[in-house]
């Protein structure tokens, strides 16, 4: 009787250790979800950004911050996503891969909600539901000729 006491002792705690032990190994899946790479900076507003590299694989990143524009919040609050080249201040380099147009026709296209942006970075401001892009590509010649229609800046006709 006794042997059985000690035996049923016994087992209530290792399964209580085993329990413990499950209760904490999920604490530990959920607090590694929240240091997610793919969420970078701090701040009260996030937004999501997509980057498709030069090989089409594409990276989906929540950004927190406090800035008021894409541009600022890329470059400030501990997010370092982008690089502007000093030159042309345009962004060159985007998640570490560097376009250069001059070299190879290679550039980063901005997005805003799927459209091809008709501001930059630093104008573009972040709203809720905004989601942004960068896609690195390479100009295939469609605008060599965009300026045809134009004699001196005047429009022909």
């Amino acid at each position: 009787m006794k042997k059985t006491r000690i035996l049923a002792f016994i087992l209530v705690i290792a399964m209580i250790a085993a329990s413990a032990m499950m209760f904490v190994s999920c604490k530990d899946k959920g607090e590694d979800k929240d240091k997610d790479e793919n969420v970078l900076g701090k701040g009260a507003t996030s937004f999501k950004l997509e980057v498709t590299d030069d090989k089409g694989a594409t990276k989906t990143y929540t950004i927190k911050t406090d800035e008021k524009t894409l541009g600022d919040a890329l470059v400030h609050a501990d997010v370092k996503l982008i690089g502007i080249d000093d030159e042309w201040g345009m962004v060159d380099t985007v998640n570490g891969l560097k376009a250069d147009y001059l070299a190879d026709g290679s550039y980063w296209a901005f997005y805003i909600n799927g459209e091809y942006a008709s501001v930059g970075p630093f104008d573009a401001e972040i709203q809720k539901d905004t989601k942004f892009a960068f896609k690195y590509e390479i100009d295939n010649g469609d605008w060599e000729d965009w300026d045809e229609g134009f004699d001196d800046g005047e429009p022909k006709g």
